[in-house]
């Protein structure tokens, strides 16, 4: 088996159906398998992290040590994608953003049928950057920002 995956082979869904208190990773395959590929997107960085607290006492600074507890998480997922007009992909970032509407995002290590695909799935807002440089094609920096029902899925 090999030691590694290629980042060719990660794929991101979205799909209308939002993921709801009842969707969980549980029919949350059910949800992807009728979600539409993001098939215009370049390198995809899915970013995870907490927010800490610190509740150090006073015996524990007289040890030299500090102490930070993780308290709320945040994720995004981030892409550079081809802008293409009047593509339905493009149309439901711009919609997104525009309308502060949520999309349905699946951001996985392999196609949703691989068995052990792994990743985060959720409801997400977009935002982005048009680029318009005069020698390359129209690009867009997309952000996706975890808004409401994250979990993370994986195929089995």
């Amino acid at each position: 088996m090999a030691e590694f995956q290629f980042g060719k082979d990660g794929v991101v869904y979205y799909s209308a159906t939002l993921f709801t208190a009842t969707s969980g990773s549980g029919s949350a395959s059910t949800l992807l398998a009728g979600a539409t590929e993001f098939d215009k997107v370049r390198d995809v960085t899915l970013a995870m992290q907490s927010d800490y607290v610190d509740p150090t006492t006073r015996a524990l600074a007289k040890s030299g040590w500090k102490s930070e507890v993780p308290t709320t998480r945040s994720a995004q997922v981030d892409f550079v994608m081809n802008w293409i007009d009047n593509n339905t992909i493009c149309e439901v970032i711009r919609d997104s953003m525009l309308n502060n509407t949520e999309i349905a995002i699946a951001a996985l290590t392999n196609d949703r049928a691989s068995s052990g695909a792994q990743g985060l799935c959720g409801n997400f807002i977009a935002s982005f950057t048009m680029n318009q440089p005069i020698g390359d094609v129209i690009t867009c920096d997309v952000s996706l920002r975890l808004s409401s029902m994250p979990h993370w899925h994986e195929v089995t």
